[in-house]
């Protein structure tokens, strides 16, 4: 299924409502094809993985729960864009913490 997913990004783009993400500037299905250069799944020794455990998951957490143990540190240390762009350039320069009209419910993360 990622495989697929991976594929489509090069062949169509991202799967949202081109009107609406306008803003975000997304990547077209040709510039996809230019920074997506091979499909390799990782296994927990990969460093790429363990980078994903240490800052994409407690990014991915603070966007719905800023209480995060990770993510506040990762934000305390200084570690995420956000402690560098002014916060009027957030919508455009920072993280972005939604995809769909709706937010998702807060989540409680059992080891934070």
């Amino acid at each position: 299924m990622l495989k697929s997913y991976y594929n489509d990004l090069k062949k169509v783009g991202q799967p949202f409502d081109a009107t609406r993400s306008e803003k975000y500037r997304p990547l077209t299905p040709a510039e996809f094809a230019t920074t997506l250069l091979a499909f390799q799944p990782k296994s927990k020794t990969s460093p790429m993985a363990q980078f994903a455990d240490l800052y994409l998951w407690p990014m991915c957490m603070g966007g719905y729960n800023e209480a995060n143990l990770p993510y506040k540190r990762l934000k305390e240390d200084g570690k995420l864009i956000e402690c560098y762009v002014p916060e009027g350039d957030w919508p455009m320069l920072a993280t972005k913490y939604y995809c769909f009209d709706t937010p998702a419910p807060e989540t409680k993360n059992p080891a934070g």
